[in-house]
Parts: C-alpha cells; structure tokens; sequence
C-alpha cells in the first residue's frame, strides 16, 4: 500500500484556504478592515450603555475588536492578501539573486563566491531580525506609503536573506559539478552557461522547488517577530496624547496586515488577549502550511524513484512534445481530477460571494432633455422629476419647506455661440469654443481689436495705464488671484478705456463654461496656454470676437432628501452623497440617469443602519453659481451628525479609463469618513481603475484642492469631511470601465461600513 504523504497534505489544504481568503475575502467576512467605531451605544434594560473599544469577541466581532474599534476578523480576512504575498515577493526576490550568484561562484568565478560567502558570515553573526530593525525603523522608511513600504521591505529582508540561500546553492552547484557526468559535458566542449541550465539547474531545481516555500514561511516569521516589535508596512504615526510634553502614537497601519496587527496588541495581552491570539494563530496557521508543503515537497521530490530531475531536464531544454505529453489527461488523471476540485471550490466561494452589482438600464420614467442648465425650464421641470422619484423611494424633505431649495443665481445667461479669430495677413485663424477659449462675461455686439501683453509686468505696481488704451489686454492667471485681478481690472478701467480682457489658464476644464455673467461694458475671455502663444507669433494682427447667449429668469434650484436609517440608536447620524442634475449634451443624460438609479438601488436594494442624505446640485457646470455653496451655508442638518460627504458632481461621462479620487480631506481625525475613503480607494485599486489626484496643496494641518474652490467648501467652510469622486477630461477610443463598475463599489463600500 502507497504511504500517505501526510505533510503535503495538509500543506495544500492550508494553502489552498489561504488562496481562497486572498481570492474571495467577502466569502469569510461581510465586513469593512477600514472602519473604526471606538464607541459604542447600547441599550440595556432601557437604560444607555456606553462601551469602548477593544470590544471582546461577540455576535458582532466573531475574533473581537483592536482598540480602534476594527474588526478583527476582517483585518485578518483582508490583511492574508498583503502578508502572504509579502512573504511570496521577498522569497522570489532572495532566490532572484541567490541563485545567479551561486552560480557563477560554483563554475569558479571568485567574485560572487567571495560575496555570498562573505555576507553570509556578516548576517550570520549579526542577527537578521536586528538589521531590519535598525534600517526599516528609519525615518525615511517609517514615512513611506503603502507601496513604497512594501519595495522597501522586500529589499531589506532580499538583503538580509540572501545570502544563506546563496551558499547553500552554492554547495549545491559545487557538489554537482563534480559529477562524472558533468565532466563528460565539459569534455565534449560543452559551453558552461549551457551546462548550467541543461544540467545543473535540471538537478538543483527540486532543492530550489523545496527551499522555496521554506524561506516564505522563515520570512513570515520575520515578519511577525518585526511586527512585535512595532515594524511593519504603512506605519501611519498618529498622536494618541501630548501630555507632560511627551507624544504617544497610535502605533497603526493605514492597511489590513497581520504584522499591525501584533504591534498595536502588545500593550493589550492582559486586558485583551484576542487582539493577539487571533493575528499569532493567523501567522502560525500559514508558517506551518508553507513548511509543510515543503517538506511534502521535499519527500516528494527526493525520493529514490523520482523523476523530477528528468522533468526539469525536458522543461529547462524546451521539450515541447514532452510537455504536451504529459499534460495528456488520460496519463495523469489524479492531477486532473485534483485540478478540476480546486476549480469547483474557487467557483463555490465565486458564488458564496455577497454580489454588489450595479446596473444602469435604458428603462427611465423620466423623459429628460439634451440641455439642462441652472436658470433654464428643462432644469426646473428636471427638479421636479427628481423630487418625484424620491417621494417614491420614501426618501423624506430635511426641511418643512419641501425638497427644493431655491437660491438666486443674479444676471446670468447661457451662452449658446463663441467666436474668436485672429486676422492673420494671410490666413485667420478661427480658435475651437471650451478647447481653445471661453468667455466669462457677455458682450453687446462684436469687437475688433489688438492684444496688449501684460503678462511681463507686475500688476501690483503698474500705475500708468495709458498703453492699455483700446487695447484688448493679456494676463496670466498663473500669477494672480481671481480677487487680485479683478481689482487690476478696476484700477485699470480708471485710468483708460479697453475693449476685452484675455486670462490665461493651464487647466482646461476652466475653458469647459456654458454659464456667464451678464456685463456689457467689455468682454472677459479666458484662454489656454496654446492661444497665448499663437497671439505672440501673430503680434501684429488684429482678433475678432462675438457671442450669442439667452438669458436665465430662473433662480438656482437644490434639491435634498433624507433616507433614514434602520438602526434607531445611529439613524440621525447621515452620510450625504452630492449629485449633480446639470448637462448640456448626451452624455449627460447617463450620467443623471446614473444618479437616480444610485439613489433607487441604494434605497430598495440594501440595508442601511445610518441614514443617507442624497442632494443634486444645481449649477455644477460653472463653478460661479456651484448651488453647494448655497448648501454650506444653509444647509439644515448638523455638521456633527454628517459622517462624511461623498461628492459626486464632478462625474460627467458615462465611460472612463481613470477617475478622478481624492481622500485627502477625510483625514483619520474622522474615522467613519477616513474608513470609507482608503475603503474606496482600495476597491478602485482592486478594480485596477486609475487614479489621479487632484493637485492640492497643504495648508495648516489640512489639503486644500487649488482646482476649484467649491470642491473644498463643504470641508473647510463646513467642517464634514469630504471624498471626491470625478471623471476625468475626454475619453478617447475604448474604455475599460463604465458607471455600472463605479456604482457596483460605491455600493458595496457603504454597505460593508454599516456596523
């Protein structure tokens, strides 16, 4: 009877479940690693009971809660993907640099033999765990982000690593080629680089197969001893207290890893014990997997009968004919059979996984139109839809007045033509409306006229304006606030009488402007970096401009609703979503519809213990009438109780390849919001959906975007933490995601921050 190989095994049954969890995290756990509730609210006996974290082990947290209020379960859960592959990553690289180095030191070359034996005495009498302490404790390596955390931790354990592998390898390889065999290759005048991969590494391979997954359990055991000692990816420093001058962090990570885990709970093995026990067992479940498939392996492998080392052989020489031979079911239908299991179990946890799917369909109640903008008919009649729908869904008014709130938009029109031409000598060149320029205020009838360059002087200490006279004048906004040159263009109105000014912008979605104050006294026309340029090679030629626009009767109309939550002790705390109901063309059209199914879904389809806020913002095409400046300083509802708002009026295709995201001012002072947002940003990674973040800069403690000033209104002017959700410019040939994938994870992400 054919002896069992225990060790291999039970190895493969403990890393096949690994692979699962990797795989299918949500099959293990329905809830989010981010969130953190470091109190809770209960009631007992009709009477108020508060509680602070860590929680004990429950119905709520099956492993427990750490001090932050996150569940441990779901750190473990979600935190296997990073740690495993941690180990995986470091043992390629070790081996990557090992196994070169062996073998040029074993076919002689006294350089890399010197090396590895050299370092190898060094990391031998110098404890690796001690040398990894020492480098990564470092500042620069304590402030890196998760990705770079993660290269550096791969590079200092490679190099602290290595070098063992590379002796033993080195043995090995020496060992080897002192066999008769490889005489006979050497004779016949074989190459040696040929030798080595026809020959040796045919022979060194099984070794190599079995020491593998033996470094990746040593390395997950490094791993675990540095994270005792408070060292580990996405060290993030927050000052837990200052008291008698002296700081205290919360020793955390920004991401789910096993390694936080067991640095956070040091202090805590007394008052509670889970927080150690859970993330220890974790490390020793997976260290004695990988040990025991290697030395499965390695019985497997090194037995008298096996056949390994020919494999290799054919494998390392290309056999093509033997590959397929042997992948031929009807000569190895125990590995079929074994495959075909592993399948069906990664298609039953497929299946076990909670679906979060969004779907945007064509069918609407809604007869929307192509153009809907603030002021308009189609924008008033689009309101009233909206209000409809949500009285449907139950979805509430947060006043007494009713949904809409109304706020004045003063003289504004709608600009319907643009036209700006350089009169060239030869040619005129017609420039493109929203690429090439915009204008920003009306005009009466058409100008002709020649440009002045104010670019090159300094508005703040000009004082004779005199050259300006019927000039249409050139500046740069790069140098100057919105305020300040509007102050310019007072001064300069008291001096002399012009006929236009030109401003320069470097962000093109300023040209993007269908909305524009009514001023008839001369036009304000911004312009791109491009135009500037083709203005100073045609110095000497005149520019023509003229414009038709409607004007707007109507006032600025917002429209909010409040969904209350399930949960009676949390419902008055509420996460807002803003949405925009402005467009001016078809894509738009997706886009609002997107917005009400988001709205639909998320009441109907799932259950929400806090309440949602939704609110569609009018005016969100021009950043001049932007209805959540309205909101900010009238909105009814307690900034306390507002969790996080999630602003989604920068979203205007209906198809993308990157989206624009920032977390940046959901900060970890706000756990509910700072959980949602790197929740997000996970999923989107996950999704492999580009990011880009819009440029900020830091002021105080705290981000603020230098795009647009609404998008930080609702933070800075508010104080509610806020994640920014937008499309990014024009999308060109196929895309990889649509708005489906885009609500699928916003979905999901609310839904598994409910606790």
């Amino acid at each position: 009877m054919k002896k069992l190989n225990l060790p291999l095994v039970i190895g493969s049954f403990i890393l096949i479940f690994l692979l699962m969890v990797i795989l299918f995290p949500e099959v293990f756990t329905s809830k989010s690693p981010y969130t953190i509730q470091q109190i809770k609210f209960l009631e007992v006996d009709g009477a108020l009971d508060i509680k602070a974290a860590p929680y004990p082990p429950s119905s709520d947290h099956t492993f427990g809660s750490d001090d932050l209020g996150r569940d441990i379960r779901s750190i473990i859960v979600y935190g296997t993907k990073l740690t495993i592959l941690m180990g995986v990553f470091t043992a390629l690289a070790q081996f990557l640099v090992a196994i070169p180095f062996a073998l040029f030191g074993g076919f002689g070359n006294v350089g890399a033999k010197s090396i590895t034996t050299q370092l190898n005495v060094i990391f031998s009498a110098i404890p690796s765990l001690l040398i990894c302490i020492i480098l990564l404790q470092l500042d620069y390596f304590v402030n890196l982000d998760k990705n770079q955390s993660i290269i550096a931790f791969v590079v200092v354990l490679t190099i602290v690593g290595w070098p063992k592998l590379g002796v033993l390898i080195l043995e090995r390889v020496e060992l080897i080629n002192k066999q008769s065999f490889i005489k006979g290759e050497i004779a016949i005048g074989k190459k040696r680089s040929k030798i080595a991969i026809e020959n040796v590494m045919p022979h060194l391979a099984p070794e190599v197969i079995v020491l593998f997954f033996m470094e990746i359990a040593r390395n997950l055991s490094l791993i675990m001893q540095l994270g005792v000692f408070g060292i580990f990816i996405g060290n993030l420093k927050i000052i837990k207290s200052s008291d008698f001058g002296t700081l205290t962090f919360y020793n955390v990570s920004f991401e789910p890893e096993w390694a936080s885990m067991l640095a956070t709970s040091r202090s805590m093995v007394t008052i509670a014990p889970w927080t150690i026990l859970f993330p220890a067992f974790a490390f020793f479940v997976s260290v004695l997997g990988f040990n025991l498939v290697g030395e499965g392996l390695r019985r497997l492998l090194q037995k008298k009968d096996s056949k390994a080392i020919a494999i290799m052989r054919k494998f390392m020489t290309f056999d093509y004919y033997y590959m397929l031979k042997l992948i031929n079911p009807k000569n190895n239908m125990k590995k079929y059979v074994v495959g075909i299991i592993i399948i069906i179990v990664l298609m039953i946890g497929k299946l076990l996984t909670p679906s979060y799917d969004f779907e945007l369909t064509d069918e609407s109640d809604q007869a929307y139109e192509n153009q809907v903008v603030i002021g308009s008919e189609e924008a008033k009649e689009t309101s009233r839809q909206i209000v409809e729908t949500m009285k449907a869904l139950n979805i509430e008014p947060i006043t007494d007045e009713g949904y809409q709130m109304n706020y004045p938009i003063g003289n504004a029109s709608f600009l319907t033509e643009q036209l700006f031409v350089i009169k060239g000598k030869s040619d005129d060149i017609k420039l493109t409306p929203s690429i090439d320029f915009t204008f920003l205020t009306t005009l009466t009838d058409p100008i002709t006229g020649y440009v002045y360059d104010a670019t090159k002087e300094d508005m703040f200490t000009q004082k004779d304006f005199s050259d300006y006279e019927d000039k249409i004048v050139m500046m740069d906004t790069h140098y100057y606030t919105s305020g300040a040159i509007s102050k310019f263009i007072e001064k300069i109105q008291e001096q002399v009488t012009i006929k236009g000014v030109l401003l320069i912008t470097d962000n093109p979605l300023e040209l993007n402007n269908c909305i524009i104050q009514d001023d008839h006294s001369f036009p304000i026309i911004k312009i791109s970096r491009s135009v500037q340029l083709i203005i100073n090679e045609h110095r000497e030629d005149s520019i023509y401009i003229n414009e038709a626009h409607e004007e707007l009767l109507l006032d600025g109309q917002n429209i909010a609703g409040i969904y209350y939550g399930s949960d009676e002790r949390i419902n008055d705390e509420a996460i807002m979503i803003g949405m925009n109901y402005n467009y001016i063309d078809s894509e738009g059209v997706d886009v609002l519809k997107f917005n009400i199914e988001l709205m639909k879904q998320m009441t109907q389809d799932y259950e929400n213990k806090r309440s949602i806020i939704f609110v569609f913002i009018d005016g969100t095409i021009a950043e001049e009438y932007n209805g959540l400046f309205s909101i900010v300083e009238n909105f009814p509802y307690s900034s306390e109780k507002l969790k996080v708002y999630i602003d989604l009026t920068k979203i205007q295709q209906s198809q993308f390849n990157e989206l624009e995201f920032s977390n940046k001012q959901a900060p970890f002072t706000r756990p509910f919001s700072w959980s949602i947002g790197h929740f997000l940003e996970d999923r989107l990674d996950r999704k492999s959906i580009g990011i880009i973040e819009p440029e900020s800069i830091y002021r105080g403690a705290e981000y603020f975007f230098t795009d647009n000033y609404s998008a930080n209104t609702m933070f800075w002017d508010r104080g509610i933490a806020t994640i920014h959700i937008g499309t990014v410019g024009e999308v060109e040939g196929e895309t990889d995601y649509d708005l489906n994938d885009l609500g699928s994870i916003i979905i999901e992400v609310i839904s598994k921050n409910n606790y």
